[in-house]
């Protein structure tokens, strides 16, 4: 089931806690019986109450609310929720690249927690019961494991994917990662993650780096791009960075590609009036282009100045 996990919670202008037996937690759970405990510490002052609990046990997971109170002071509660991880299924970490041309095959990194220590004590060494597939036909697209390790923890998998599509058209599909033994069904060690085959020939960002820096700026950032048209020059770019534009960069064009070459594009990060998250975007008017990076980009605080005597 459900391991206890102790649990900090702060809250602002609640009644003076005199007593730690006076407080009270419950947890609500769907498909559960609603259980309540006590706190097990608290530390209250006339603006904020600090306290702690110890999660109950359940059977599963799920999106639990939480609503704490004072004995005898029922009517004057708060609730949040508290989501409920459930450690005997699966979690899917990551999976990237999200897509992959259509037309041919693209390896996926896929990170699953919770992947490889059963209950029945079996864990895999290999990938002799790792079962991968997709939500389509065959023949419309495959998925085939191409490598698979265990992590330390003995519990977390990586696992390499090649995903496969014999056509050029666009189509998205879902993969199914599961575990799979004989005394064990697939239920709980299963994972899901979309994956889109894109046109082969349309410009698309592949990768780019840095992914943050100091809101300075100044710092050189490189966007790979795939299918860049031909006819496009370093001065019909524009880099676009939420608030600011960076329009000189350098152009490296590299092999050629269906729709035109693969490139590297350079440029200067613009810097920006305070730390935020932006969606990036290369701008290429001329050819009617919005491409973005497929990914954000934080502007972070930069560290104050040390002043020496």
């Amino acid at each position: 089931g459900v391991q206890s996990v102790s649990v900090s919670v702060k809250l602002q202008n609640m009644y003076i806690v005199l007593s730690l037996s006076s407080v009270k937690f419950v947890v609500s759970l769907p498909g559960e019986a609603a259980v309540t405990v006590g706190a097990d510490s608290y530390v209250s002052t006339i603006t904020q109450t600090d306290l702690t609990f110890t999660l109950p046990t359940f059977t599963g997971g799920g999106e639990a609310e939480v609503m704490v109170f004072v004995t005898g002071r029922e009517h004057v509660n708060q609730t949040f929720p508290f989501t409920v991880l459930d450690n005997r299924k699966s979690q899917l970490s990551y999976a990237f690249p999200p897509d992959g041309k259509a037309g041919g095959t693209t390896r996926v990194e896929v990170e699953i927690s919770r992947f490889g220590t059963l209950s029945d004590a079996i864990t895999p060494t290999t990938a002799d019961f790792v079962v991968v597939h997709t939500d389509r036909p065959a023949t419309e697209a495959t998925a085939t494991l191409a490598g698979f390790r265990l992590l330390a923890d003995g519990s977390t998998a990586v696992m390499d994917i090649d995903l496969s599509r014999a056509q050029s058209s666009v189509l998205s599909a879902t993969v199914t990662v599961k575990l799979c033994f004989v005394t064990q069904t697939c239920d709980k060690r299963t994972a899901t993650f979309p994956f889109t085959f894109r046109d082969p020939t349309s410009a698309h960002v592949l990768y780019f780096n840095p992914a943050q820096t100091f809101t300075d700026g100044l710092v050189p950032m490189v966007v790979f791009v795939e299918n860049l048209p031909s006819a496009c020059n370093a001065s019909d770019i524009v880099v676009n960075m939420g608030a600011a534009n960076s329009s000189s960069v350098t152009l490296i064009r590299g092999s050629a590609s269906p729709g035109g070459t693969d490139a590297t594009i350079e440029l200067v990060i613009p810097g920006a009036a305070a730390p935020s998250t932006v969606s990036p975007r290369l701008l290429i008017p001329k050819a009617g282009l919005s491409l973005p990076f497929g990914g954000s980009f934080a502007y972070i605080q930069p560290p104050a100045p040390i002043i020496s005597p």
